[in-house]
């Protein structure tokens, strides 16, 4: 089962981009969950309706590497961890129940959900920071803001101001050489752009 591809309230100034839901667990508990979230979604449910279900999956495993992630973002900036928003850059999961007739390869589930990444971060995530992971969401956020040169992809991070909008880049945290992204520059970044 794909964890959901979404956590937090869509209009947070805090965003963080990933890449796809690929972080599985086989659970019967996470099932039901997830079959009663993608009911939710399936029928445009509002963020208040959701978030119980969502937190819910999450307490299933909070340590795993993206919990992790979000929760170092959170205290850098200062802000509450269920405030973070989280995104992929494909929404559909390689086994997922939106599958795109591709068999779920990457760059095909990328394209059939890039308009909704566009939405997500027009529509006020992410305003004041979008932060970005691992090389296929770089290039896409990049693209999608104008940026022509794509970021390198390093552990320190780079970063982009565009309008009005911080924009920092990181190698995705599966490779980070440590076996975790430590992330220091986001605690000068906040110190610096407080939320």
């Amino acid at each position: 089962m794909d964890y959901p591809v979404f956590l937090g309230p869509s209009d947070s100034p805090i965003c963080v981009v990933a890449q796809d839901p690929n972080y599985t667990i086989n659970a019967a508990p996470a099932e039901r969950l997830h079959s009663r979230l993608l009911q939710l979604a399936r029928n445009h449910a509002p963020w208040q309706q959701l978030e119980p279900y969502i937190w819910e999956c999450r307490s299933l495993d909070p340590e795993n590497q993206l919990a992790r992630v979000r929760r170092r973002v959170a205290e850098a900036a200062t802000y509450p961890v269920e405030q973070v928003y989280f995104t992929n850059l494909a929404k559909c999961g390689r086994r997922g129940a939106y599958r795109t007739g591709d068999g779920g390869k990457l760059n095909a589930r990328i394209k059939h959900c890039l308009p909704y990444l566009k939405d997500e971060l027009t529509l006020g995530a992410g305003r004041h920071t979008t932060i970005v992971f691992g090389k296929p969401a770089t290039k896409a956020v990049a693209k999608m803001f104008g940026i022509r040169r794509v970021p390198p992809m390093t552990e320190a991070g780079e970063f982009r101001d565009v309008r009005e909008r911080h924009l920092i880049f990181f190698r995705h945290w599966s490779r980070a050489r440590a076996g975790f992204l430590d992330l220091p520059a986001l605690d000068n970044h906040f110190r610096q752009h407080p939320v």
